[in-house]
């Protein structure tokens, strides 16, 4: 934070987190407004800092990039909403 109390922005990158991919059911899709299955995933990543995943916009799995859509706290698990990253 700044002295005004507004954030700072800046990209850091965080290398090492384990994670699995789950599967999307037909809420989801409703819930999110998502029309198609592809370039969509949700993952589950265990023992995630919970702070700091509050801010995370872009995962990249695999050497692919994806968007954050929506952050899910599940205490234990951080459950990350994201779809294909677009330049």
């Amino acid at each position: 934070m700044d002295e005004l109390g507004n954030p700072i922005l800046a990209t850091v990158d965080v290398d090492g987190y384990l994670g699995r991919f789950t599967e999307f059911n037909q809420t989801d899709f409703q819930m999110l407004g998502y029309e198609t299955y592809s370039d969509v995933r949700k993952i589950l990543i265990p023992n995630i800092d919970r702070e700091k995943a509050k801010s995370v916009t872009k995962i990249t799995v695999e050497d692919e990039a994806y968007n954050v859509d929506k952050y899910k706290d599940l205490r234990k698990y951080g459950l990350f909403y994201i779809s294909r990253y677009r330049k």
